[in-house]
């Protein structure tokens, strides 16, 4: 197998680089060769079909798309054994799925997380896997701030009992933001965004990190101290074993009555079912989530908002994600260094 250019091998001189930088195309028996096989296999919001045209002299795309989430990956991996590129949002790529692959050499994720992965057996097996990082920009800061804004002032209840016909919406009443306190866990490029937003409306930014971590404006303490002084606490961290289950009853319980808890987080972070007794109990003002996992674990509650993995959905957005795993797979058939490159 093709020793890839990366963090773990990075390119030197003599034969290891012009193998490295070689054109990655395979020798047919016949003297020819044959262009690098890639399947795109995705479910949720459909990748541009063209995005690949122009490695068309190199590479052979054979793309798998629907829009409700009912592939089958291992069905599709047995229908091309053959792969060597992946390029995928959000599938289940476990060892057992990954084995019915046994040229892959690329996994290219369309999303900055990779929990849907299993990391371990591509690092055995020497499988590169390449994120989206970056690619968010401002959207998922915006979206994040926006869920605040719609629970603290009660937008969706409102909008419901005005088009009803309820002009007067007694009993409401919205919170006002500004001299508040917004605590970001999880201080990375969009928990960095998240807090120059909310000091532009005049609330001051403590963030909790699990190392330590500079940040404009914001404040580092421990996350205990940031759910007892919050306002508005904002989850924007991925997944993984430490932040797995990191809010539970235990930590809700810190937070004011009067706090907003928004998240963009994996479903996984946060315990639903500690969340939803919170949110019917009135232990907290409301929650606005972005949810990102296979299903909704939340009853209708009139103080929860709720998106499914919409905080990246902008045109804007779309088009630099786009550009970004393009690259990775533009990157391995010319035989250049990964970028975004986590294995």
């Amino acid at each position: 197998m093709r020793r890839l250019p990366g963090p773990e091998h990075p390119v030197g001189g003599g034969a290891q680089a012009r193998a490295a930088t070689a054109h990655p195309t395979t020798p047919r028996r016949n003297g020819l060769t044959r262009p690098v096989r890639c399947l795109v296999l995705n479910d949720r919001h459909p990748l541009p079909t063209d995005t690949l045209d122009h490695l068309s002299d190199a590479l052979e795309a054979h793309w798998v798309q629907t829009a409700d989430g009912g592939l089958d990956p291992a069905e599709e991996f047995r229908r091309h054994p053959d792969t060597r590129v992946l390029v995928t949002t959000y599938t289940d790529l476990g060892a057992e799925n990954l084995r019915l692959l046994p040229e892959l050499e690329l996994v290219v994720a369309t999303t900055t997380a990779v929990e849907y992965v299993d990391l371990e057996y591509c690092r055995e097996r020497g499988v590169a896997v390449c994120n989206t990082a970056g690619y968010t920009g401002a959207a998922v800061a915006e979206h994040a701030v926006a869920l605040m804004m719609a629970v603290a002032k009660r937008v969706v209840p409102v909008h419901a009992r005005v088009r009803s016909g309820d002009l007067l919406c007694a009993g409401e009443q919205g919170m006002e933001l500004a001299g508040g306190t917004a605590g970001i866990v999880g201080m990375g490029g969009i928990g960095a965004r998240v807090a120059r937003m909310v000091r532009g409306l005049g609330m001051a930014a403590v963030h909790a990190n699990r190392s330590p971590r500079r940040a404009e404006g914001s404040v580092q303490v421990e996350l205990d101290e940031l759910l007892a002084v919050s306002d508005a606490v904002f989850l924007t961290l991925p997944l993984d074993t430490a932040t797995h289950g990191l809010l539970g009853a235990a930590q809700l319980a810190l937070m004011k009555p009067s706090a907003v808890l928004v998240s963009i987080s994996p479903n996984e972070v946060v315990d639903s079912g500690a969340l939803t007794e919170a949110l019917r109990a009135g232990r907290l003002r409301g929650a606005g989530l972005d949810l990102v996992g296979e299903r909704n674990p939340y009853p209708p509650l009139d103080n929860l908002v709720l998106s499914s993995r919409f905080a990246a959905n902008t045109r804007e957005c779309q088009e630099r994600r786009r550009r970004v795993w393009a690259a990775a797979v533009e990157a391995f058939v010319r035989g250049r260094e990964l970028p975004h490159r986590i294995v």
